[in-house]
């Protein structure tokens, strides 16, 4: 009968110093396990070093040269935690067992010698118990990465019906003072003065001047957020060369890089990439000016572009860097802030990086910020070859019961011979 797991996706590790016992733990197990087999504490953390992300349970004999079983199993508690500990000992051993238990070094103990049958239904048992718990916990991370998404989603969302309003009613307050600035500008030569409380025509010219600057700085402000918090009306249907986007990108910036150099690192095996070429360009010219602005003066920038694997499929790593000091918490929190980006230049809105955030999510890729070293700082933009083909998670129903009912702490097995209470 099918119990629904898979006992020989992960590895067995089996250490004893009797190589006979190595032996037939091989030939008796070997069909519905995958072991792995050591005849020394040493030997065993060797494997444990080469391959311990592949282990799901660690079985050793309590009495062997040099270093005993509680040994190795204290040690791989401590660099290999998800992995269940099993401790096989002789009768004589047993204080030793029930301390190491105690002490959380091991699940469970077993006495020898130990029929096959037992001790392969313990081996099924520690297996389930590792399979669930990495099950749970991928579940859990996957459902982490979620809510996390949704979140930021709905910050953005927000931020954009308020930018839809603030549009709304400033440019029907703009419309208005339009109307009265014209009313209020000098005369042209050979109309009919009809502002006689204007009498002084030199400040009414520069009062109007003014007027009508700030009132383009406005109108600028309004169309640049709602350009900004606004889903970009991206179209990836085309097909652009990884290493052309670069240089695109590199163009754009060139005006806002003030002189700065920008080394280009671009691996030969870059996939192409499917995507809107005008609003990818956009993306990597935001990047490009505030790893520039957050850099000291002429401090030259690096992007370094590879190939990698998103979403399931191929897809570009970007790595957009500066130099310098790490960027502050205060940076990295105002990135995705309107209007609190940067303090040194009061006349930025600081909505650009929302606008590249919609746009990196919009093709199926994401964008990361590394504040400091070693990856930053630095912007880290990762894109697919083909957002048709990435399929971000959703929540799934019954999430709840899944979280709290499937995944339970299983309950103990049935006390075995030499089991600790």
């Amino acid at each position: 009968m099918s119990t629904g797991y898979d006992y020989r996706k992960y590895a067995v590790l089996y250490v004893d110093d009797e190589e006979q016992a190595l032996k037939y733990f091989r030939k008796g197990l070997e069909k519905e396990f995958q072991t792995l087999t050591a005849s020394s504490v040493a030997d065993a953390l060797a494997i444990l070093h080469r391959c311990g992300n592949q282990v799901a349970v660690i079985l050793t004999d309590q009495r062997m040269p040099n270093q005993t079983g509680v040994d190795l199993l204290k040690a791989a508690r401590q660099q290999w935690p998800a992995a269940i500990r099993l401790l096989i000992t002789a009768y004589s051993d047993i204080e030793s067992a029930i301390a190491a238990v105690n002490s959380g070094a091991i699940y469970k103990y077993i006495t020898k010698p130990a029929p096959l049958n037992e001790l392969r239904e313990t081996l099924k048992q520690a297996m389930e118990l590792f399979l669930t718990d990495r099950e749970k916990e991928t579940l859990l991370k996957e459902r982490l990465v979620v809510l996390q998404r949704m979140i930021v989603a709905d910050r953005v969302r927000s931020l954009s019906a308020m930018a839809g309003g603030i549009s709304h009613h400033l440019r029907n307050s703009m419309t208005a003072l339009t109307c009265f600035l014209e009313e209020a500008a000098p005369d042209k030569p050979g109309e009919a003065s009809n502002r006689a409380l204007l009498s002084d025509p030199q400040f009414a010219q520069q009062l109007w001047e003014l007027a009508q600057k700030e009132r383009e700085h406005l109108v600028q402000i309004v169309h640049r957020v709602g350009q900004g918090v606004e889903e970009p009306a991206c179209d990836p249907s085309g097909e652009v060369a990884a290493a052309e986007l670069v240089r695109r990108g590199l163009d754009a910036a060139g005006p806002g890089l003030g002189g700065r150099t920008v080394a280009a690192d671009l691996a030969p095996d870059l996939p192409p990439l499917r995507l809107d070429p005008e609003c990818m360009t956009r993306l990597l010219r935001i990047l490009l000016t505030y790893a520039a602005r957050l850099s000291p003066a002429g401090a030259p920038l690096t992007v370094r572009a590879t190939a990698t694997t998103v979403g399931n499929g191929p897809g570009v790593h970007i790595h957009v860097s500066g130099q310098g000091p790490a960027w502050t918490d205060g940076d990295v929190a105002s990135f995705f802030t309107p209007f609190a980006f940067p303090a040194s230049d009061p006349s930025e809105l600081g909505v650009d990086l929302l606008s590249a955030y919609f746009t990196a999510y919009h093709h199926g890729g994401d964008i990361v910020v590394h504040p400091r070293p070693p990856a930053g700082p630095a912007f880290e933009l990762l894109l697919p070859a083909d957002p048709a083909s990435v399929r971000r998670p959703e929540l799934q129903d019954g999430l709840l019961e899944k979280l709290f009912t499937r995944f339970e702490t299983p309950a103990p097995p049935k006390p075995q011979t030499g089991q600790a209470a």
